[in-house]
């Protein structure tokens, strides 16, 4: 019972940080790279539900190209075993 309350606590406290982390596209002029291409991928389900409600952000626009991509790929394969390992337990 102690590690449900566990995991559940982490996993909302996962859903916050990426809510709060989402920010529009030009908003910085920081260049990302491969890290920053892992984390925008990471929370990329999160920015479609933005999306239906106007924030269009998913993707920096000032980024280092093959690196961030790269990330940016990585990450949705991640999130794409995170699902599907969701849906199977």
């Amino acid at each position: 019972m102690k590690t449900k309350k566990i995991i559940t606590l982490t996993f909302l406290v996962f859903i916050l940080l990426c809510l709060t982390s989402c920010a529009p596209s030009g908003a910085t002029e920081y260049q990302y790279g491969f890290f920053g291409g892992l984390w925008h991928g990471i929370i990329y389900p999160i920015s479609i539900w933005g999306s239906m409600f106007g924030f269009n952000g998913a993707i920096a626009t000032f980024n280092t190209g093959f690196t961030y991509y790269l990330g940016f790929g990585f990450s949705i394969l991640i999130d794409i075993i995170i699902l599907v390992g969701l849906s199977n337990s």
